[in-house]
């Protein structure tokens, strides 16, 4: 029967392997800052043209200015997680919070793009839905295709499929998106963004092997001193 442990320690496919081992810097938290600075200069002139051209209602202008203060706290907290990186005590609460921010970042384009619609809380919270449900059903086949591969004893089984689910929800999306902007139909935009979106998360969870390291304990050091070695060596060489 095949074990957690196994499924585990052979989940990320080959395609992820090395990007699954990167370690956390710096710039981890300078790109997820960019990413939000990007979002709020985005959402900032959005609101400043609906307000100009009264187009947007009361509730998006609400919902766009919450958005622009979550969105601040999480630049915010990454520049503090940037400084206090070099911190040993706190670097694994830092790495996780980069981690977290990253993941987030797709709901928070799916809010933003609710504001566009007419009812952007039900979108919101529906759209929010859709895409955690189509992540799971992504990780389950994910993880079918390990439990084949475990048993087959090769991972190639793996490796050849585990792509198909994010590339399938890929081009799906951008045929979605292509054909709403074509024929200028709203729900094919909004279905082929959620596809997008499924298609972003499945590799994200492949980063997060990434944390791991930084969570394990340090096992305890082997005295490795001079004295001892000579000591150790001199007991051997009695014994001969």
């Amino acid at each position: 029967m095949v074990q957690i442990k196994q499924i585990t320690s052979n989940f990320v496919t080959r395609r992820y392997a090395r990007i699954s081992q990167k370690p956390f810097s710096k710039s981890t938290f300078k790109s997820v800052i960019k990413g939000y600075l990007f979002l709020i200069g985005f959402m900032l002139v959005g609101q400043w043209a609906g307000n100009q051209n009264h187009i947007i209602s009361r509730e998006i202008n609400y919902l766009l200015s919450i958005q622009i203060k979550i969105s601040m706290g999480v630049i915010v907290l990454n520049f503090l997680g940037e400084m206090w990186f070099a911190n040993l005590k706190l670097k694994k609460y830092t790495v996780l919070l980069a981690y977290f921010s990253a993941v987030a970042f797709p709901f928070f384009l799916l809010s933003l793009l609710a504001c566009t619609t007419n009812n952007p809380v039900r979108n919101i919270i529906y759209g929010s839905l859709i895409i955690f449900l189509g992540w799971l059903i992504g990780m389950i086949v994910h993880i079918l295709l390990v439990v084949i591969s475990l048993k087959k004893e090769s991972m190639e089984f793996r490796d050849k499929y585990g792509d198909y689910y994010t590339n399938i929800s890929s081009v799906l999306g951008i045929i979605s998106l292509g054909y709403g902007e074509i024929r200028d139909q709203e729900l094919f935009l909004q279905v082929g963004f959620l596809l997008a979106m499924m298609a972003l998360l499945i590799p994200g969870t492949f980063n997060f092997p990434r944390i791991l390291p930084y969570w394990r304990k340090e096992e305890a050091k082997s005295d490795i001193s001079v004295y001892g070695n000579a000591t150790k060596l001199m007991k051997k060489g009695k014994s001969k």
